[in-house]
């Protein structure tokens, strides 16, 4: 008797592709904002909003007018060290107080002590400024 074949994992929702229209929502005005998708990351999106560039959960993430996704597609972060795609909290100037969501684009901390992170831009940032994110999935 043959095996049922293994069942494929389904997909946390629609994936957007770059200048796709979208809405983020805005949890501090418990509102949607038009967006345009720039970059696709797994589980994030780095959107435009107003000339604005930020990264955003796959989850804060709908088409105009329709539902957000359920489930987010990002998978949980095991670092440090992180790698490339782990979706992190970073603050790109060093301050305690500034944490931004963003996504590790290279892990240079052995050649050159430093992670280069999207964070709506790309910046170099320092081992102790790039941590685990709590509203991550675990």
């Amino acid at each position: 008797m043959e095996a049922p074949p293994a069942e494929t994992p389904q997909p946390a929702g629609e994936v957007y592709e770059p200048f796709d229209a979208v809405e983020v929502y805005d949890p501090v005005n418990d509102t949607w904002d038009p967006c345009t998708v720039l970059t696709v990351f797994k589980g994030a999106y780095s959107v435009s909003c107003n000339h604005e560039k930020t990264i955003q959960r796959d989850i804060h993430v709908r088409r105009e007018g329709g539902q957000p996704v359920g489930q987010t597609a990002a998978q949980a972060v095991t670092g440090p060290p992180f790698k490339r795609g782990d979706i992190v909290l970073a603050s790109i100037m060093g301050l305690p107080n500034d944490w931004r969501l963003c996504v590790v684009m290279r892990n240079d901390v052995a050649k050159s002590n430093g992670y280069g992170v999207d964070c709506g831009n790309e910046y170099r940032v320092l081992p102790d400024w790039v941590r685990k994110d709590p509203k991550a999935p675990q």
